[in-house]
């Protein structure tokens, strides 16, 4: 029924997709202690993967200054007072996962 009534919007199809292990969660729940209970395992899950990804993405973040840095000669105590300012900016993080993406479509291409 979901998606016969998504279907009549452009972007249905794309939100069932995107929303599938939510959606699929909520219909197995059988009563609302079971909404609730999976609304915060899911939001933990969730949680806990953002966080990972941060991590990541700083760890990512830092090797590349890193890499810059050495690069142009500067001194690695420099990157040490800078690493504090460093911040997630998740633009930047959804841009270097499609470059990485794209290198990794480049790679196998060849």
């Amino acid at each position: 029924r979901a998606t016969k009534l998504m279907d009549k919007f452009r972007w249905g199809p794309t939100f069932i997709t995107q929303n599938r292990d939510l959606l699929d969660g909520y219909k197995n729940c059988k009563n609302s202690n079971a909404v609730v209970q999976f609304q915060e395992t899911f939001m933990q899950e969730y949680e806990a993967r953002r966080l990972q990804e941060e991590a990541e993405f700083r760890q990512k973040m830092k090797q590349q200054l890193r890499e810059d840095r050495l690069a142009n000669g500067e001194d690695e105590e420099e990157e040490e007072e800078e690493d504090d300012d460093l911040f997630v900016n998740y633009n930047h993080m959804q841009r270097m996962e499609n470059a990485d993406e794209d290198e990794e479509d480049e790679e196998s291409e060849e």
